[in-house]
């Protein structure tokens, strides 16, 4: 603690590793040892301590706030959920940890237990920032956009400023392919706030939607400069790099994000699909297993993985067990619903496949490949006129050239019968 005040972090974070090695048993050791690993930017490792020091010293409440909310920063929205939960027991009054619970609802698309929980706080006066901004996001999840939007703008009522308030707004211009009114919304307040990391973040996703993959770079490399620390924008950069065709350079930054976070998931999963772009399958692979190795539910690498063995065409059982894993923790998360369906597919298990599809397509109706693949699936079962309207749904939106030309080849075939 006296390192880390000094304002000496590498040197406080090998002494707590020493003192939880000589006392793996003591709950204090962790919490120091979680200090430091926060300090160091490792928000991963400071969840897993802080969880051991919480399995170790039950009593210590104050911990479980912190924990939901890491786990929620983390990605471990199941385990945040939990955690949440528990904090609103020992904290009723906690408007907080009440939050973190309507955040892990909406993020699990559980929208009908985000809007019991948020229901006493929408009472409150006045009304927080942060009760405005989840309302916003429960009814975007539900697909009430005037009601989304006049959440956000309450939100812009009591903090004009609020980037989170109009990253809402620009996600509803996104989400519905509106990209030129998300690009008006941006530049509106561009030029007074060039200097905000957050606001160039969103300024980078409005340039990705316009596919200016150069413009994006030029944006997230300098809100990278000016916050050094933030995952969201280097996974957004990575991810463009890769998108030009710069998997070497994604690469490197993921590896110096993982340096500081070493078993942070969403930055090995981003990893191995770069790895995956550039050809290196088994390497993309090993990262997804060791997210899964840590989190058997972490939807977003148990798709990944399972449409590497798709596109493989091995190990597809192994592939459906990850799935299921990652369903049960996510049951409406439409990238598990999709990846298990394309897995059916192949397995030609046809009215299984599109099950999950139809649902993938009805969670996600902006997604191209979603709609690609339920078009494959009607076809193989032989829905000619439901395989058609798919395949003509996905390539009106922006289906990649490699889907996309087998998407109008399938078309074409089914012209012939």
């Amino acid at each position: 603690m006296l390192l880390m005040k000094l304002g000496r972090p590498a040197e406080a974070l090998v002494t707590a590793r020493a003192a939880v090695e000589a006392d793996r048993m003591s709950a204090e050791a962790r919490v120091v040892l979680a200090e430091a690993l926060m300090a160091a930017r490792d928000q991963s490792g400071a969840f897993a301590e802080y969880t051991e020091a919480l399995r170790l010293a039950p009593w210590l409440t104050g911990l479980v706030p912190i924990v939901a909310e890491l786990g929620l920063a983390t990605g471990r929205t199941q385990q945040a959920l939990v955690f949440a939960r528990q904090a609103v027991g020992l904290f009723p009054e906690n408007v907080a940890a009440k939050l973190a619970v309507v955040t892990a609802q909406v993020r699990l698309r559980d929208y009908t237990a985000a809007a019991t929980t948020l229901e006493p706080l929408l009472r409150l006066k006045p009304r927080p920032l942060a009760v405005h901004l989840q309302l916003g996001r429960l009814e975007a999840g539900r697909g009430n956009d005037a009601a989304a939007r006049a959440a956000f703008d309450g939100a812009l009522e009591v903090d004009p400023n609020s980037v989170d308030a109009l990253a809402g707004h620009v996600d509803l211009d996104l989400a519905r392919q509106q990209v030129a009114a998300a690009r008006r919304r941006i530049d509106a307040v561009m030029t007074q706030r060039l200097d905000e990391a957050a606001v160039l973040k969103i300024s980078g996703r409005v340039f990705r939607a316009e596919q200016d993959l150069q413009g994006a770079e030029t944006v997230l490399r300098r809100a990278l400069a000016i916050q050094p620390a933030d995952v969201g924008t280097a996974l957004l950069l990575a991810d463009t790099l890769s998108a030009r065709s710069d998997g070497d350079d994604a690469v490197a930054l993921l590896e110096q994000l993982l340096a500081r976070n070493p078993s942070f998931g969403p930055a090995l999963t981003a990893l191995g699909a770069v790895l995956e772009r550039l050809g290196r399958l088994d390497e993309a692979e090993a990262r997804y297993k060791s997210v899964l190795a840590v989190n058997p539910g972490d939807g977003p690498a148990a798709t990944r993985l399972a449409l590497l063995h798709a596109v493989r065409g091995q190990n597809l059982d192994v592939a459906l067990g990850y799935l299921s894993e990652a369903k049960r923790a996510s049951p409406d998360d439409p990238g598990v619903s999709d990846a298990l369906g394309w897995v059916y597919v192949q397995k030609n298990l046809r009215l299984l496949a599109v099950e999950q599809l139809e649902e993938a397509t009805r969670l996600s109706p902006g997604t191209a490949t979603f709609h690609y693949h339920l078009g494959v699936a009607h076809a193989r079962a032989g829905n000619v006129v439901k395989a058609r309207a798919a395949l003509m749904r996905a390539l009106a939106l922006d289906l990649d050239d490699l889907d996309r030309r087998t998407a109008e080849t399938a078309l074409a075939e089914l012209d012939r019968r």
